[in-house]
């Protein structure tokens, strides 16, 4: 199997398994415990490593254009929303304002949304 594909097959694979263990953290309510916190977080950067490595491999085909960068440029600003939001939940000293939780529970659909759209077009691009 070519790279993309595993690369691809990886980010899919690895953004249910960070879904599934942000929706398990959430219902399991606060403080978050130290390993399942953990464990979502290696699961979330594998994502997006994986996903790295997609546009990685597209660009290096010559498939990147100036929408493609700027699609990639908000899923990247989505994903720092992610961790920066992320971080500043796992701190039960910390109180913080609604909006911090919600940006958490938005910010991933843009993030892979966008990240959807990028390989799309870069896909289309270098075909």
């Amino acid at each position: 199997m070519p790279t993309l594909s595993k690369a691809l097959i990886a980010a899919g694979v690895l953004a249910v398994l960070t879904f599934v263990t942000g929706i398990a953290l959430r219902r399991a309510g606060t403080p978050f415990g130290v390993g399942p916190t953990t464990v979502h977080k290696l699961i979330a950067v594998a994502s997006v490593m994986s996903l790295a490595l997609a546009f990685r491999h597209l660009a290096r085909a010559g498939a990147s254009t100036g929408l493609a960068v700027a699609l990639a440029m908000t899923a990247v600003a989505a994903f720092l929303a992610l961790i920066a939001s992320g971080a500043l939940l796992t701190r039960p000293e910390l109180e913080l304002p609604g909006i911090v939780a919600r940006v958490h529970r938005t910010a991933p659909y843009i993030a892979y949304a966008m990240s959807a759209a990028t390989l799309g077009l870069m896909a289309a691009t270098a075909s």
